[in-house]
C-alpha cells in the first residue's frame, strides 16, 4: 500500500504486507487506522469497483465516513441501467472527462446494514454516465480481437466438428464463445461472429455508475473525484510493468523488504522524471529521455576529460529540462540551443503590443 501527494503525485510512504492480503482485509485495517486521526475529522474513501460491496459501504456509513465509489453490475445497478438507458442514449446535458463527453442521470442505491436488528437501510445517491464514443471504441476493440480468432480458425486443418469445437472452447482464451461453428465436414468448416451474444455483452460498455455520499456534489465533481485515484493506479502500473516488480523472486523476508524499498525509491525517481517532462513540455517518453541521456559519454586521456559527440535528442532534452549546468562538459554543444531558449523567454517577457482586446474578460481571468 502506498500514499501519494495529490499535487505532485510523488509517493511519500509505503507499507509492505506479510504475504498476499486481499483488498477487503487491507481496507478494514486501513479504515481502523484512519480513526486515529480523530472523530472530528471528515474522511472520504475514493475507490474503483474492486471495493464495491454492500458490506463495505455499510461499514463506512456505520463509521460515519463518506465515500465515492464506482459500482459493479448487480440487481440494483442493472435496474438503474434499464430505467435510464433510453434517456442516456438521447441528447441532453453532459460532462467532459479525459476528452470524452458523458451523458448523465441521477440514480440511487440502497445499502442494507445487517449488523443491526432489525436491518437498517440507507439510500446513497449517485450518477449513471454514458459515453457513446467510449462504447464504440471498446466495441471495436472487442471486434478486432474476435476477428483475429476467426482468422486463426482458418489456419487449422480440423478432423471434424468435434475437434473444431474443442479448439473454440479451449484454445481461444474464452473468445470462442463469440464464434459460431458452421459446416459438417472438415472441408466445409468455418466460423462466423455471434453478433447476438456479442451485443448482449457490449450493451453495458460505456456505462458507469458512481455512488457518492455527498448528495450535493455535481455530476462533473463526482466523476473527477472517482478518477482522482488515477495517479495511484499509474504508480502501481509503473511499479509492476516499467520497473519490472510484478514478481520479486525473493525468499527471505529481509531480502523482500529490501527489494521493495529499492523499487519504491525507483518509483519516486520515475515520478520525478515524469513531472519534469510534463512541467517543461518535453516531447519525449520517459524511456526516450533515459536513452537520450545515456548517450552522454566522456573519455579521459592523460588526465584530460574529452566530451564525445552527442545526439540531437540529448541536446534537446538537456536544454529543455534546463540541465546544462549538470552537463558542463558538453557546454559547447549545448550553447546554441541554450541561447535560443533564453531568447524565446525574453520575447515572451516583453509586454504585448497592438490593439486593446475587444471583449473584456471577467476579473481574475486571463
Amino acid at each position: 500500500m502506498s500514499l501519494l501527494a495529490k499535487d505532485s503525485k510523488l509517493p511519500v510512504m509505503y507499507r509492505a504486507y506479510p504475504g498476499s492480503i486481499n483488498d477487503i482485509s487491507t481496507f478494514m485495517e486501513t479504515s481502523e487506522e484512519m480513526k486515529v486521526i480523530g472523530s472530528d475529522v471528515s474522511r472520504e474513501y475514493v475507490s474503483d469497483s474492486g471495493y464495491f460491496s454492500n458490506f463495505n459501504m455499510a461499514y463506512m456509513l456505520r463509521s460515519g465516513d463518506g465515500f465515492t465509489i464506482e459500482v459493479n453490475w448487480d440487481r440494483q445497478t442493472e435496474r438503474a441501467l434499464v430505467e435510464n438507458e433510453e434517456k442516456l442514449r438521447a441528447n441532453g446535458v453532459f460532462v467532459m472527462h479525459s476528452g470524452l463527453s458523458y451523458r448523465y442521470e441521477r440514480c440511487s442505491y440502497t445499502v442494507t446494514d445487517t449488523t443491526t436488528s432489525p436491518a437498517s437501510k440507507k439510500v446513497v445517491m449517485g450518477y449513471i454516465y454514458y459515453s457513446e464514443l467510449e462504447h464504440s471504441r471498446k466495441k471495436n476493440e472487442l471486434l478486432a480481437i474476435i476477428e483475429q480468432w476467426r482468422k486463426a480458425f482458418g489456419k487449422y486443418d480440423f478432423t471434424g466438428v468435434k475437434q473444431a469445437q474443442e479448439w473454440l472452447n479451449t484454445s481461444t482464451d474464452g473468445w470462442g464463445k463469440y464464434l459460431i461453428l458452421k459446416g459438417n465436414s472438415s472441408d466445409e468448416l468455418c466460423v462466423d461472429i455471434n453478433f447476438s451474444l456479442l451485443e448482449q455483452f457490449v450493451r453495458k460498455l460505456g456505462f458507469h455508475i458512481v455512488l457518492c455520499t455527498d448528495a450535493k456534489r455535481s455530476a462533473a465533481d463526482v466523476l473527477d473525484t472517482v478518477h482522482s485515484r488515477d495517479p495511484v493506479e499509474k504508480l502501481w502500473h509503473a511499479v509492476k510493468s516499467e520497473l519490472d516488480a510484478r514478481t520479486l523472486r525473493t525468499k527471505l523476508d529481509d531480502t523482500t523488504l529490501g527489494q521493495v524499498f529499492i523499487v519504491w525509491g525507483a518509483a519516486v525517481l520515475h515520478r520525478m522524471l515524469l513531472n519534469a517532462i510534463e512541467e517543461h513540455s518535453l516531447d519525449m517518453s520517459l524511456n526516450e529521455l533515459l536513452l537520450a541521456l545515456n548517450k552522454a559519454k566522456l573519455t579521459i586521456v592523460d588526465g584530460k576529460t574529452i566530451a564525445k559527440t552527442v545526439t540531437k535528442k540529448f541536446k534537446e532534452a538537456v536544454v529543455k529540462l534546463e540541465l546544462e549546468n549538470i552537463f558542463m562538459e558538453f557546454s559547447e554543444a549545448l550553447q546554441p540551443l541554450v541561447k535560443l531558449r533564453e531568447d524565446a523567454k525574453a520575447r515572451l517577457a516583453k509586454p504585448k503590443r497592438g490593439r486593446p482586446q475587444k471583449f473584456k474578460l471577467k476579473d481574475g481571468l486571463s
